[in-house]
Order: structure tokens, then C-alpha cells, then sequence
């Protein structure tokens, strides 16, 4: 069952008991005294608080309380709550409606924006019309026409990178600096003039990275001169190249992925087909991409030509082994299969999707990078930009060699989502422990923010939406709590540690946050509480009325469309917030009602429940764009001693947080069953999420270890399966060939492209943007109404918060 806060040691100042009666009575009158009538005059609708007598018989004094307490719901002017020793206190009304008017006078945190309420959800509006507009059909998008839509299938967002500037050197003139007007002067950029100043010019530049990517992109982007020192500034390594583009002297070291489109790699093949031109980001490697995705399809036609002659081959070719063969036999026009090479008959604009193979070889040519790291031994700063198959245990394993770093960036890699940013706090304060053992500097900051889902670029009824935080739907409820959730366990444990950047202005996290589909100002509303609880405790405030509206206000963003929330004044105000306690069997930690999905007491066991925070990153783990759990699988393999069901050394909690949530117990093996009739222990023992990051090797064991070979060589193995599997289907649906989920009766959700620019989504009706559209609709519906008919209009009602 459900824990009552109240009932375990000594109750703090102010709080309600369960003792009622009414306020008009003489006990409450003599209680309160004639020298304190003047500071506790009664306001209409509040509640006072004023001792209660010692009854003699426990029995009559819990039913008059019954009684009273029965009495008090109807008329809330006429409720006293009372308890023993303590002297008379006012609990002030507070609801939905208050709870705004509060917000709008007070504005938000300013740790958390500047900006006031309505300019917030103005932005905010803006952002649902983005993704909630109609997005162009796909023949019209891959010919260019439909480019206005920022997606995934045409570059969009590819300015500032290395391939952007391939065969564009037109677009470097007359743009920045002054260059169209005559008045340019090279000379008096002084931000250039510092940043390759010779000794100073790495430190500022390892500070201005230290800040986070988006200090460095808005330093970097006031002109070519600023852009040029930065990026030469820096250890900068190209992904796809496997080497490093820059090598400048500050102790900064940047991974990057540039993005580049299928018609730049044609033209490279006709004016550069040996890579002579030094001076091309494509050269050198455009090659080797282009001959691993021939090799591909190569390999589809052996294996249909095999099968032909011998009916009863079983190649070995990794997990979907099974799947390629039945697909491979569904082939019917073998010999043209080479055009469905994307270097072939894609549309120019299309992004260039490099294969599992091609990827995880260049992943493996970092061991360039763990040289270097042995060597150099000083590396402060690193950044991870859009990373092919580097996960939560690769991360682990490169910070865990970088003994000086201070501060991490992990910024849309795709294999790195939300829910990881638990057990990377983890990994921090586990670092920070042996570092502070041995007197090295720790990790100071941390800038994250996961790959951003806008969805496919293309129309298709009930399929193409953005999540955000997923690529396909999820359960509303799940998210809505678990994202919070988490957002409190990691906003807790980074003000523990003194964590710098991660709930900053300056930080990517919020902005990240404040983008995701959700109802009206709810993150922002839920940071703003974040901050007043930590703020409230430094000022050791133990006004009764402050913490309960503080806490009202935290878990208001929790609640608001999954329950009532019309009538909390004051049967859930004074009654049930705070007071009711749930175990989560998967993490261990203990938190309050509102972070467990609405049907889990009934459902499950006190000890057996699972809070929405692991449900939800269990779910995105699981989630299925683009192959992400099977890349996942493929890299197991270069972790044979992980161990997916230990727990990571848990980061503490800010002890602002203690009336929401604590860990209960770190215990995660039940020693033994309770007799019949007995409670089950509180133990940690179903766990949910595979975040562990404990039994992995070190940096050099994986690269370049004695052992280190064959588990690349198998995971190798797999990725050209892996790569089998997404391009045969990509085959048949060029044919035209029905394919099923596997065991199922109904085609495939990615409509035969997994792993593909065009992949398809699974359908969704209506819960993302589009409902918070809808909720929009509602409410511009409503107000329209109050004007014409000149009404109150009640917000309480309001599926969102205005």
C-alpha cells in the first residue's frame, strides 16, 4: 500500500493532521487566544491549523474527526485541522487558477527564460504550427519543391559543416563581415585576432567549447574569420573520414558527422574519382562508402544466386539470418538489383545514409583517437556530434580513459536517447569519486541533448508526426509522467554534484525540453518549480503555505490532462498531495503518487510497481527508427563482459527533493519470500532499463587489445548482415512485393524501409502535436466564446494551463 508521509517521525512545523473539527468550535477559540486574534483572522476559504485536545478514548476522537472531516469538504471556510503542540496556522486556498495568477504575476525562474508568460507561449505556439503544418508529398520533396520543411530526407540544417562547403565556394564571398559594403578589414575581428594569438589562443578557445555548443556556435557564427580560428582552434575529428580535419592546440576534442547529399559524392566520382584534391572533405573516403554499398548489394545476389542452385543453404549471417533468406527468395528481378544502390538512382538532395558496415569500420579507425589520449594525456573538453553507433557504454569507456576531462557535450547521436542521461550522471559522479581520491580535477559540466525526432519529411495520413523524443508513438500517459520524472531524478542529482550547463539557459537540454510535445508551458512550469524547491530549501523557508503551493505547482505539469484537476481545493490539496508514497521495484527509488501511471495500485503490488520514468526509458530503448535496437544488439558484441542487469553507482539527490523522492533501498537480490500474510520487502529486483555501464572494457582493451579482434570481427559480421537485411527489403518494395511483420498478418509500419531516409512511421492518431493542436483549438474556441457572451470563463476546466 501506499505510505502516509506524515505518519514516520516527528511532523514538521505546519503540517495538516488527520484530526478535524469544526472552526466555530471553543476548543479552536480558546486555542487560539485573544493576543493572537488579530494575526489570525479568518480569510474566507482558508483552512487554520490550532492544537487539538487530548481525547481520552481514541475510538470517539477518530469518528468525530471522520465526521468533521466529512463536514469540512462541503464548506471549506468552516475546516480546522488540528494538531498536537503546535500553535495556530492559516492554510491559504490554492488551486489550478490560483496556481496561474500566481505564475503571471510572479514570472518564471530566471534560471529558466527571461521571457515573460505570454511571449513563452507565443514561441511555444509557433513550434506546434511548425510540426502541425502539412508536410509536401514525397515526389515533390525529393525533387526539392518541399524543402521549407526542416527534415531528415533533404539537408536542411547543414550550414557550418564541412560538407556544406563542397563545391560551394561561391557562397564564401560578399556574405559575412562587411565584405558587400567595401568596408571589411580582416584585421578587426578581434575575436580571430585572440583565438590565433600564439599560447593564449587554445585557452580561450578550451573555455569558449567549455561552455557548451551553443556558445560556440553563436561566437563562431559572427563571421567566416570567427568560424575559420575556432574550428582551427580545436582537435576537430571527422567521422566519416577517420582522421582529424583540424588539429589545433587547445585541449579540445570535437567528433563530427557532416552531413552530405548522394549528388556530392556523384559529382566527386566525375571531377575527383581517385580523391587527389586534398582540399575536399570527401576525399579520400567517398570511395570506400560508395564501394561498401556495392558490396552490399553484391552480396544480396550471391546469396538469391545460391539459394536458387541449393534450396537448403543456411548462411550464417547474423541474427536476421533467417529473415534475408525468406526475403531473398521473395526477389523476383535479380539482375537490376544493383539500381537500387542509393549512389544510383537516389534524388540528388537525398542526405547520404551511410551502411552499418561502412559506420562501424570507421567507428573502429578512432583507435587513432585512444593514441592520442595515451599520449597527449591532457584533453579537457570533449564534444560528440551526431555519432553513428556510439551508445551510453561506448561514451562510458571513452570518458572513463580521459582522466583531465572537466566537461561533455553528447548532441544528437543516434543511438544515445532521453532516458540515458540518468545513467550518464551516474557515470559522472562515479568518475568524480575516483578522481576526487586522487586528487585530479572531476567533471564540472555537462551539455546534452539527444536527437530531436521531427518525423518523416513527407505526407502520409496518420503516420508522419513528430515526437521528439521517439521516432514512433507512445503511450501518452507514459510519457507525460516519465519525462518529468526524469527530469527531476537528473535536475536533483546535477544540483548535487554542482553540474554546470545541464539545466542552464546556455545549456542544449532546455531548449531541447522546452520543443517537446506537451501540454502548454508544462516544462517550463515544472523547471520553474524545480528551481524554487532547491532555492526554498537554501533559505531553510518552512512556511506551511509556501511548501504546499511549491509543491502543488511541481506536480500541477504531472497531472494536468491525465486527471481532475477542477476541484483540488481542497480534498486533494490538504488530503492526498504529498501524502501518498510509491516503490518503484525497477530503480529503487521511493517517490510520490503522481509519477506512477493512474492504475498502479491497482494493478500491481506495493513491492512490484514500476515508476513511468523507467517504463519510459525502457520504451526508448525498445523504440524501432532506423534499426536502433538491432545496432544496439551488434554492438554486445564488443562488450562481452557487460552485464545489462547490474546497477550503476547512484549519483545522489539534492536534499531539496527529499519530500518527492528518495532511494529506498540499493538492494537488488530478494533474499527470501515473506510468510503468508506478510509484506514483501522493498528490493530493487525487477529492473526494467539496461543502462548499465559496469563490465566494459577500457579504451585501449577495446581497440587495441590482444583480445580486441574477434569481437570486432563478429560484430563486422553482423553489421553486413544487418546491412543485408534493410537493403533486400528496400529491394522489394521497388518491386512492389507485400511483406509482413514478422508473424504477424498486416504489412510492416516502415513500409519496407528500415533504416532508410524514407522510412515510414508507425500510425498515431493524435498524440503528439497534433493533440496539443487541438487543445489549442479548444482553448482560442473558448475564449472567442467568453468575449461573446461576456461570461466567466473557468480555466480549470482547460486541458492545458491557460
Amino acid at each position: 500500500m501506499a505510505r502516509n508521509r506524515t505518519s514516520r517521525g516527528k511532523k514538521p512545523a505546519g503540517s495538516a493532521s488527520a484530526s478535524y473539527s469544526t472552526a466555530g468550535s471553543s476548543t479552536a477559540n480558546s486555542a487560539s487566544g485573544a493576543g493572537r486574534s488579530s494575526q489570525n483572522a479568518t480569510v474566507p476559504g482558508a483552512v487554520p491549523v490550532t492544537p487539538a485536545p487530548v481525547g481520552t478514548n481514541r475510538r470517539q476522537n477518530k469518528a468525530k474527526g471522520d465526521k468533521d472531516k466529512g463536514l469540512a469538504l462541503r464548506d471549506c471556510s468552516r475546516l480546522t485541522i488540528r494538531q498536537p503542540d503546535l500553535g495556530v496556522a492559516v492554510i491559504h486556498p490554492y488551486d489550478i487558477k490560483l496556481s496561474r495568477e500566481a505564475l503571471e504575476s510572479r514570472g518564471f525562474h530566471h534560471a529558466v527564460t527571461n521571457l515573460p508568460v505570454e511571449t513563452l507561449v507565443s514561441n511555444y505556439n509557433k513550434v506546434v504550427d511548425h510540426y502541425c503544418r502539412p508536410r509536401p508529398e514525397l515526389i515533390s520533396f525529393v525533387q526539392g519543391r518541399g524543402r521549407k520543411f526542416n527534415g531528415k530526407v533533404v539537408s536542411q540544417g547543414r550550414c557550418l559543416t564541412r560538407g556544406f562547403l563542397t563545391f560551394r565556394d561561391s557562397l564564401m564571398s560578399g556574405r559575412f563581415d562587411g565584405e558587400q559594403t567595401n568596408t571589411w578589414n580582416a584585421d578587426e575581428n578581434k575575436l580571430a585576432q585572440v583565438l590565433n594569438t600564439v599560447n593564449i589562443g587554445g585557452l580561450v578557445s578550451q573555455s569558449l567549447f567549455a561552455k557548451g555548443f551553443r556558445t560556440v556556435l553563436s561566437a563562431a557564427t559572427t563571421s567566416t574569420q570567427s568560424w575559420a580560428a575556432v574550428t582551427h582552434s580545436a582537435k576537430i575529428w571527422d567521422f566519416y573520414a577517420g582522421e582529424f580535419s583540424t588539429d589545433g592546440p587547445a585541449k579540445v576534442f570535437i567528433a563530427v558527422t557532416p552531413e552530405y547529399t548522394v549528388g556530392e559524392f556523384r559529382d566527386m566520382q566525375k571531377c575527383d574519382p581517385y580523391g587527389l584534391n586534398s582540399s575536399e572533405s570527401l576525399a579520400g573516403w567517398f570511395e570506400k562508402a560508395m564501394t561498401a554499398e556495392e558490396h552490399i548489394y553484391f552480396s544480396i545476389q550471391a546469396l538469391h544466386t545460391r539459394l536458387s542452385r541449393k534450396p537448403d543453404y543456411d548462411p550464417k549471417l547474423g541474427h536476421h539470418s533467417k529473415d534475408i533468406v525468406e526475403y531473398t527468395r521473395l526477389l523476383t528481378v535479380v539482375q537490376t538489383i544493383h539500381l537500387s544502390n542509393q549512389f544510383v538512382t537516389a534524388p540528388r538532395l537525398q542526405v547520404f545514409r551511410p551502411s552499418s558496415s561502412f559506420a562501424l569500420d570507421q567507428l573502429h579507425a578512432m583507435r587513432k583517437f585512444g593514441k592520442i589520449l595515451e599520449r597527449s594525456n591532457t584533453l579537457t573538453v570533449l564534444h560528440f556530434h551526431k555519432v553513428p553507433f556510439l551508445d551510453r557504454r561506448l561514451l562510458a569507456i571513452i570518458l572513463r580513459a580521459c582522466p583531465k576531462v572537466e566537461m561533455l557535450g553528447v548532441y544528437g547521436c543516434p543511438l544515445v536517447h532521453f532516458g540515458d542521461i540518468i545513467c550518464l550522471l551516474d557515470l559522472i559522479h562515479e568518475i568524480n569519486r575516483d578522481r576526487r581520491a586522487n586528487d585530479r580535477p572531476t567533471i564540472k559540466a555537462l551539455d546534452f541533448c539527444p536527437e530531436f525526432h521531427r518525423g518523416m519529411s513527407s505526407h502520409q495520413p496518420h503516420r508522419a508526426e513528430a515526437y521528439g523524443l521517439s521516432w514512433g508513438p507512445l503511450c501518452l500517459e507514459t510519457v507525460q509522467r516519465g519525462v518529468l520524472c526524469l527530469v527531476l531524478k537528473a535536475f536533483m542529482k546535477a544540483k548535487a554534484m554542482k553540474l554546470d550547463l545541464l539545466f542552464s539557459k546556455e545549456g542544449a537540454l532546455l531548449s531541447y525540453l522546452l520543443k517537446l510535445p506537451q501540454n502548454e508551458l508544462s516544462m517550463a512550469t515544472f523547471l520553474d518549480a524545480c528551481h524554487r524547491l532547491v532555492d526554498q530549501h537554501k533559505r531553510r523557508s518552512k512556511g506551511e503555505n509556501a511548501q504546499k503551493q511549491l509543491m502543488y505547482d511541481l506536480l500541477k505539469p504531472v497531472r494536468v490532462g491525465l486527471e481532475k484537476v477542477g476541484n483540488d481545493w481542497s480534498s486533494y490539496y490538504i488530503d492526498r498531495m504529498g501524502k501518498s508514497f510509491y516503490f518503484c521495484s525497477s530503480c529503487g527509488y521511493e517517490m510520490v503518487k503522481e509519477f506512477f501511471l493512474a492504475g498502479a495500485s491497482r494493478q500491481m503490488p506495493a513491492h512490484a510497481r514500476t515508476c513511468a520514468g523507467c517504463m519510459l526509458q525502457a520504451e526508448l530503448d525498445l523504440d524501432k527508427g532506423q534499426l536502433r535496437p538491432e545496432k544496439r544488439a551488434l554492438l554486445d558484441n564488443l562488450f562481452p563482459g557487460w552485464n545489462k542487469q547490474a546497477f550503476n553507482n547512484e549519483a545522489p539527490l539534492a536534499a531539496a527533493s527529499r519530500a518527492l523522492i528518495n532511494l529506498k533501498t540499493t538492494e537488488s537480490v530478494r533474499t527470501q519470500t515473506p510468510a503468508a500474510g506478510l509484506a514483501y520487502t522493498f528490493v530493487r529486483d525487477r529492473k526494467r532499463t539496461f543502462d548499465s555501464l559496469q563490465g566494459l572494457p577500457s579504451l585501449s582493451e577495446l581497440l587495441e587489445g590482444p583480445e580486441s579482434k574477434q569481437p570486432w570481427r563478429i560484430a563486422r559480421h553482423e553489421a553486413n548482415g544487418l546491412d543485408m537485411y534493410s537493403r533486400v527489403l528496400w529491394r522489394l518494395r521497388t518491386e512492389g512485393v507485400p511483406v509482413t511483420e514478422k508473424g504477424k498478418a498486416w504489412p510492416r509500419f516502415d513500409d519496407r524501409l528500415p533504416d532508410h531516409v524514407h522510412e515510414c512511421q508507425p500510425p498515431n492518431y493524435g498524440t503528439t502535436f497534433t493533440r496539443c493542436m487541438s487543445m489549442l483549438a479548444v482553448k482560442d474556441e473558448r475564449e472567442r466564446e467568453k468575449k461573446r457572451a461576456s461570461m466567466t470563463w473557468d480555466p480549470q476546466s482547460e486541458p492545458g494551463f491557460w
